[in-house]
């Protein structure tokens, strides 16, 4: 888990996952590997289907991916977010606040 650095305009201190927006004729896929190389400095070598949610306090839509693997060792990189860890599920739960808490019904569910 991410917590976005508190000068971001969107959710700005909040704990979220890394990713970003898709950019102008970008695919989904190819957005996942660009904000992943750009915010924790990995390759991302095997990702699961993607699935979509809605934020329900904003018209947005978020889109995740089970990154299963990767090339490199993730660090963050730039000022997007302030502090990185490792977490279990319950963990990530706990932390607060939390940008879209639906993600983490998501991540549970791809834990099995």
């Amino acid at each position: 888990m991410c917590l976005r650095s508190e000068q971001r305009p969107a959710y700005p201190g909040y704990w979220s996952m890394p990713g970003g927006h898709v950019e102008p004729g970008e695919s989904l896929i190819a957005a996942l590997h660009r904000e992943l190389q750009e915010e924790l400095g990995i390759a991302v070598t095997d990702a699961g289907a993607p699935v979509t949610i809605d934020d329900p306090t904003r018209p947005t839509q978020y889109t995740l991916f089970a990154v299963r693997a990767w090339r490199g060792t993730p660090e963050l990189l730039g000022d997007e977010h302030s502090q990185m860890m490792w977490v279990s599920i319950e963990e990530a739960r706990a932390l607060q606040p939390f940008a879209v808490p639906e993600v983490l019904d998501h991540i549970e569910a791809w834990l099995g």
